[in-house]
């Protein structure tokens, strides 16, 4: 189970590339695989004769933890998305306002 564990974190990565794409709905799989990696980790939680190599047992309080850096990542990146595109439609407005500006003016409206 722990192999899983490390699997998912290390498929992080690409989803984090496709969340950054420009395209609607490409942050899913961040979500999708943040969730799994809670999932994995509330698994091993569960198990209590889990135990490391040197023969200590982890902690709640490193479970917690974990969980909490995992899910910031896509909230993050979640947030940096929709920065972005409220930051693209606020440069497409203001490219449309010269133009709209000398059409009024050609027009004789302003």
């Amino acid at each position: 189970m722990i192999w899983l564990r490390y699997a998912l974190l290390l498929s992080i990565f690409p989803a984090y590339v496709i969340a950054l794409s420009h395209r609607r709905w490409t942050t899913i799989p961040l979500w999708l695989v943040s969730g799994a990696v809670m999932v994995v980790q509330l698994a091993l939680n569960a198990k209590p004769n889990l135990t490391f190599a040197d023969g200590t047992a982890p902690s709640a309080f490193l479970y917690f933890v974990e969980t909490i850096k995992i899910m910031l990542i896509p909230v993050a990146v979640q947030f940096a998305v929709m920065l972005k595109a409220s930051q693209s439609r606020v440069g497409d407005r203001a490219g449309d306002a010269p133009r709209t500006l000398i059409a009024n003016w050609n027009a004789g409206e302003f």
